[in-house]
């Protein structure tokens, strides 16, 4: 073989033993500790490869002594053999641990933290799951409770343009309602207080109330809401749309409004009230001679008054039975009632006015009749009656007082105030007709008055 090509292989030869030295050193600095017992033979390994290479150098010149280099080359290989089985021995042994074991090792943990990973996961998964149901489930109810309340909620974005909307107001539908604001939802009076109410919401960040009274179709009618508004916050603090929760108050308003209305008409009626209060107190005190007197009959006319105003109260100021009327105002008598009262007539409601005016007239005749008439013995008996004549416009009801049987009566020498409040006050006050006699066989009174004070008029009835 020509030296030539013997040259080029001792070059070659010399590389390669070069580079597993080099790969040998990488592989121990890398995955070996030096304190190892096997880590002198990899030392001792890469040394004999280092001194082949170095061998295969130096002997390029002196190929002719081809009997002596391939001695020594033959000593560097066994000794390059021994080097390498006892490395694998020292690797296969068990008594350390190799890169292999420790490979083997690493996948093991790799496989372990992958089973937790994987139970983890699972465990994951599984609450997921329960909260996507309880969520489900929480949704239902929300939205169950949603369609059966008269409660408006809704979602807008930054632009305030509807993004989720359940039970919208009536003559809106949701669908109508997603994609558009306020201006181009509700009429141009409603959108822009509610537009100016939400814009403030998302600059301020504060919570915004307004009251707005929606016109609907003619079935629906008009209807209250009270409008809250509240801005949506995400995590990171930014406002990303407002959310709407408006209330049907239209009951609320209607109380509210029929409150007022009582309220008016209480403060009219007590005005009336004190108004009679205030006369009764005139008249008696210009007809009473003394203290006692007078607080005597005062008293009376205003209890007289006040059981008026207790039927009215109990009927919630509908109107009064004239039977329970003329009951109520007799008490004093009510065992002669159905013996020495006679009281007859049509089952007739009369109005609050008339109640109260003629409340105090049956009672005035009655403390007569008691004082000076027929109840003031044992013998005299008192007729009260009441009818109605003529039909709608032209009906009047019609009351008498005849009294009978008692001491003889005698014209009065003053005028009092039974008969100046019977023949002055009921007569204007009802715009009807009052008649008081004073006849000998007894007092008669007798009142007409329009039939516009008769609530309900029924058959005949014995009071």
């Amino acid at each position: 073989m020509s030296p030539f090509v013997l040259t080029i292989a001792d070059l070659l030869l010399a590389i390669t033993c070069f580079s597993v030295a080099g790969a040998l050193y990488v592989l121990v600095r890398r995955n070996m500790r030096g304190d190892y017992p096997y880590a002198r033979t990899a030392w001792l390994l890469i040394a004999t490869f280092i001194a082949s290479g170095l061998f295969h150098i130096i002997t390029i010149p002196y190929h002719e002594l081809s009997t002596f280099t391939e001695w020594v080359g033959v000593i560097i290989a066994v000794g390059a053999t021994v080097a390498g089985l006892l490395l694998v021995a020292n690797i296969t042994s068990g008594r350390e641990r190799s890169l292999f074991t420790a490979l083997e090792d690493q996948i093991k943990m790799s496989g372990e933290e992958l089973e937790a990973l994987l139970a983890e996961k699972h465990r994951l998964t599984g609450e997921a799951e329960a909260r996507a149901a309880e969520l489900s489930e929480t949704t239902q109810r929300f939205e169950s409770t949603l369609r059966k309340s008269p409660v408006f909620v809704s979602n807008q974005d930054q632009k305030l343009a509807y993004t989720w909307v359940r039970n919208p107001p009536p003559g809106l539908a949701s669908e109508q309602m997603l994609g558009k604001t306020d201006l181009e939802v509700f009429p141009d009076r409603i959108a822009e207080v509610l537009h100016a109410l939400k814009v403030r919401t998302l600059e301020t960040r504060e919570h915004g109330r307004l009251e707005v009274e929606i016109t609907g179709s003619e079935r629906t009618g008009t209807r209250w809401y009270e409008f809250g508004v509240d801005p949506m916050v995400n995590q990171s603090g930014e406002v990303r749309g407002i959310t709407t929760v408006a209330i049907d108050i239209t009951h609320r308003k209607r109380n509210e409004a029929q409150m007022k209305l009582l309220l008016r008409d209480v403060t009219h009626r007590a005005k009336n009230v004190l108004a009679v209060v205030n006369a009764i107190a005139r008249q008696t005190a210009t007809r009473t001679a003394t203290k006692e007197e007078f607080v005597e009959r005062f008293s009376a006319r205003v209890q007289a008054l006040a059981r008026a105003h207790d039927l009215l109260v109990n009927e919630d100021w509908h109107g009064v039975k004239m039977g329970e009327l003329v009951r109520s105002q007799l008490t004093r008598f009510e065992k002669l009632i159905g013996s020495r009262i006679l009281c007859e007539g049509p089952e007739v409601t009369l109005g609050p006015e008339a109640t109260q005016n003629l409340g105090l007239a049956i009672h005035e005749l009655a403390h007569n009749a008691g004082k000076y008439g027929a109840l003031s013995d044992g013998k005299g008996i008192v007729r009260v009656t009441w009818s109605v004549e003529g039909t709608g416009g032209d009906r009047r009801f019609f009351f008498a007082w005849e009294e009978s049987g008692g001491p003889l009566v005698q014209d009065a020498e003053r005028i009092g105030f039974g008969r100046t409040f019977i023949e002055r006050a009921v007569g204007r006050t009802l715009d009807g007709t009052a008649t008081l006699e004073f006849r000998p066989e007894g007092v008669s009174c007798r009142l007409e008055i329009p039939g516009y004070h008769l609530l309900r008029y029924e058959t005949v009835a014995r009071a």
